[in-house]
């Protein structure tokens, strides 16, 4: 049997970042791991644009649902901090995180992966 893998998907508000929960299953999968999609929303935010919160969760939990996933949502004023905790109480051994044209987000990726080095962050 493989080893386990609990993989920690971080989900923006845009509801492209299904691709992400996806890829984050095909990681998980073939193991006795856990799925985990996990959204920090920043005090102030919606949890997806477009959408009024309820619809929202909604379409997250049961993505959630179908995947045998277990859905982390959470407000937070400091999304990095939020992430590592969440990553170290779960015990993630993957990341997944989404790839940003906004350059300051490479240094963000940069930060989680100093912070979590025993975690295999993939940027997808």
């Amino acid at each position: 049997m493989s080893k386990e893998r609990n993989v920690m998907v971080c989900v923006t508000n845009q509801k492209t970042c299904s691709r992400l929960i996806y890829k984050g299953d095909e990681v998980r999968n073939k193991t006795s791991g856990k799925l985990y999609i996990v959204h920090i929303i920043n005090k102030k935010d919606m949890v997806l644009y477009g959408d009024n919160d309820g619809d929202a969760l909604e379409y997250l939990f049961d993505l959630a649902k179908k995947l045998d996933a277990e859905l982390i949502v959470q407000r937070s004023s400091n999304t990095e901090k939020s992430i590592i905790k969440v990553a170290k109480e779960i015990k993630a051994t993957h990341i997944i995180l989404g790839k940003s044209n906004n350059g300051n987000n490479q240094s963000f990726h940069k930060k989680i992966s100093r912070k979590l080095k025993d975690i295999n962050i993939v940027v997808e």
